[in-house]
This record gives structure tokens, sequence and C-alpha cells, in this order.
């Protein structure tokens, strides 16, 4: 009987694992497989080898669906590859469709749709992944308009893990490798570059519509990850995937706040010293605003120290730059939150070109701070600029008072990693 019981356990915990790699069965009937395999398990079918798809390789079900992140539009995909990602239990995993360009060139970004995979096979064609031998009658449009996830990662992470973000939309703030030429445009292979030390390429098309756009020294690219024959490479889809570019990020930046310690500024007004410290990158006031390292409590986006400001408060707070960049700016971002569960406030960016005698706003006021109960991960604010004079910057937290709950919020804020690009 022991016997019995053992091969029992272990039959059950078989079954457990297999349905544990398909979609929830809705079906009640027992015993009838659910038709459905989610897109991840259909990707981890492959081992490096071509194969046929199978009902029998997915455990009975013969059907995909997923989100199409492709754009034949503009011209920058290869006609006839539609690319579809989804996101299931928290993993997301991408294939690209190889179909006729008559069909591809039917879906748009955004519409959710249902693919039949019998008489399939999953392979790679000129370096990328993906499903070869569907016909037109095998998928089938579900709904259209859908948001899109982007994962915001850095060139490191992409290609160390790119197995997991192959044909999927992601994104990375870079540099060129090398400043371009006057003139140069998105025309062709790029490499970009960014502060894990990783470079890879993005790829425009010369024929894609938006393959004559300027070149920027700095921007966030956002794209398709697809493994070409030249090797990694995120290709843009249209010209919005070029996004806030900018001059190149000055030497240095962005400031984290992490050099001096904490305890060298751990009064919100020190007269005796001006409020100045001397940071990494210069000289900065610190009026009403202290080094804070206390861990979720404190906004820290890099490192273990972040700028803190008062609460409360009828005059502004002041995060001062005392010296100025000389190539002026075309970007400014930093990151942001409430002090722990504190209220939000009102501050905003301002610049000066007269070595901070007078300041002017950049943009709007911010008021969206949050709570680390909201989210533990800070916002960043972003301001494109165009700035072609020595230039200093300054975050100032308005003085509207005491918080009162409901007309008046002013609690303390949190920023960190302050980045500023020059002109170009």
């Amino acid at each position: 009987m022991k016997k019995y019981s053992i091969l029992s356990l272990y039959i059950l915990s078989g079954l457990l694992i297999l349905s544990s790699c398909l979609k929830e069965d809705d079906n009640p009937a027992s015993g009838t497989p659910n038709p459905v395999a989610a897109l991840p398990v259909v990707h981890n079918l492959y081992k490096g080898e071509s194969l046929e798809i199978t009902r029998e390789s997915l455990f009975g079900a013969y059907i995909t669906q997923g989100y199409v992140i492709s754009d034949q539009s503009a011209g920058n995909i290869p006609a006839g590859q539609l690319t579809i990602s989804y996101n299931w239990r928290s993993v997301n995993r991408g294939l690209t469709l190889f179909l006729s360009p008559e069909v591809a060139a039917g879906y748009e970004p955004g519409d959710f749709i249902e693919v039949n995979l019998e008489n399939t096979r999953l392979e790679r064609v000129n370096g990328t992944l993906g499903v070869t031998g569907l016909q037109s009658t095998q998928i089938s449009r579900i709904d259209s308009n859908n948001s899109l996830d982007v994962a915001a990662l850095d060139i490191a992470r992409l290609k160390s893990n790119f197995s997991q973000f192959e044909n999927t939309l992601v994104m990375v703030t870079a540099d060129l490798v090398e400043f371009p030429e006057n003139g140069k445009t998105l025309a062709g292979r790029t490499m970009i570059v960014d502060g894990s030390g990783e470079s890879v390429a993005i790829y425009v098309d010369p024929a894609a519509d938006f393959s004559d756009i300027r070149l920027a020294p700095s921007a966030s690219f956002r794209g398709i990850a697809f493994q070409g024959e030249e090797g990694i490479e995120i290709r843009l889809r249209n010209a919005a995937d070029l996004v806030e570019p900018s001059g190149p990020l000055y030497l240095g930046y962005p400031e984290d706040y992490e050099d001096p310690v904490a305890s060298t500024k751990p009064s919100y007004n020190m007269v005796a010293i001006d409020n100045i410290v001397e940071l990494k990158t210069g000289p900065w006031q610190m009026f009403q605003s202290i080094l804070g390292d206390i861990q979720n409590r404190d906004r820290h986006v890099s490192g273990i120290q972040a700028v803190r400001f008062q609460q409360n408060l009828t005059v502004s707070a002041f995060l001062e730059m005392k010296y100025d960049l000389p190539k002026g700016a075309s970007k400014v971002t930093f990151w942001y939150g409430s002090y722990f569960n504190d209220q939000g406030c009102t501050f905003q960016l301002e610049y000066s070109t007269d070595q901070g005698e007078t300041w002017e706003i950049v943009g709007e006021p911010i008021t969206d701070a949050h709570t680390f109960a909201t989210s533990a991960i800070a916002k960043q604010a972003s301001f494109l600029v165009d700035i072609r004079e020595p230039v200093r910057f300054r975050i100032n937290k308005l003085g509207l008072g005491p918080s009162n709950g409901t007309t008046v919020r002013n609690g303390r804020l949190g920023i960190d990693d302050f980045a500023v690009y020059e002109n170009y």
C-alpha cells in the first residue's frame, strides 16, 4: 500500500505542475483541457532548436493570445513581422509572428489578438524568434486600443537577461557612444551607452518614414528588443519612440546627494554655513532642507541618501546650485515623492542665467508627490529646455503654510538624482 500511496502523490504533483503552465480553465467539465496556452508558456517551448508546436507539447492547448506591440505603418519593422507580447503571472514574454506583409499590415499597436498555433513552428528567422507557418485565418482580433507595458531598464540588465526581454517593448535612457556630427540622422545602426557602462545598438531603417529625424546625443530610446543578424538591437517603431531627446548628461551628474554623509547637514536651517553644502557636483544651498538617510522614509533612488525638505513653512525652501553649468541645458530630470506618508506639497523647478540674481520658472508647479503607502517608487520629473548660456537650477518648495488636510497640503518632500543635460 505504501508504494501505491507514493505513486499517487507523484502523479498528483505532476498534474498540478502541468496545470500551472496553462491559463486557468474556465470550463467546469472535468478533464477538458484549456485550449489557450499563455504566451510565456509557448515561448518557453523553445530550447535553441526549431520545433513543431503541437497540442501535446502544450498539454492539449493550441491557441495563444497577445498584444500587438509592433507598428508596420512607419516602415522600421520588417514587412510581415507582427510582434506580440503578453504578461502572465508577472512574466512578460514576446514572440514575432511571421506573416505575409498584407496580413501583418492589418494590425496596429494595442490590438489584442488570438492565434491558432496548429501546423506552425517555433524557430528563429534571421535571428528573430517567432512563429512560422501561420495563415491569415489563424489570427483574429479580439479588441483594440489597449495600453502597452514598457519595461524601463538599463542596458546591462537588457543584455544579461535578454531572453526575458526579446520581442518585448523596452526603453533605455542613454547617450550615443560617439557625439553625432551636425546633420546626422536616426538612419542606420547607432550604438548607445548608459550609466551601467554597457552599450547596445538602436536601429532605424533608412527607408523608414522617420529616419531623417536629427539624432540627439542623449534620449530615452523606446522600441522592440530584437536579436538581429548583427546582434542585439532596439528597433524604434516610429518617431514617438525617440523620447525627450537632449544633449549629453553633464559630467558627474546625476547629483545623487551621497557625498558628504547626512550628518554634514542634519538641520534644516544652518545659518553658520549659510546652508551651503559641497556636493560632488559643486556647492548647493540647502535652505530648509537636509540630507536624509532613513530607509523607507526618505526618497532614495540610488544609494542611501536623498534630500528632504521641511514641512508646514510659510516661506519657500530651496535646493539651489551655487555655480553655473557652462554649456546651457537641454533637459533636466529628477526623482521626487513625499517623505514617508506626509501630505503632498507644491514645488517648482527654476533657472537663472545671471548667477542667481533672478529666477524663471520651468514648466508648471508639481503637486502630485505621493506617499510610501501609495508607492515606494519615486516619480521622475522631466523638463525639456533650450538654454544656450551658462545656467544654474534650483527646486523651490513653496511656503503655503501649515497643512490642514483640505485646502493646504504642505508636507515634507523628498528629492534624489538631479540630472542636467548639455545643450547641443
